[in-house]
């Protein structure tokens, strides 16, 4: 079974700038089409 905390760190934080980056890219594509 996988456990989150027992992973490595660098790549829990890595994994979240990714999903940081996704919200962010989600947000100014949903202002964008608001736009229009």
């Amino acid at each position: 079974m996988y456990d989150p905390l027992d992973d490595d760190q660098e790549e829990v934080e890595g994994f979240h700038d990714f999903l940081q980056e996704m919200l962010s890219l989600m947000a100014t594509v949903g202002r964008e089409v608001c736009t229009y």
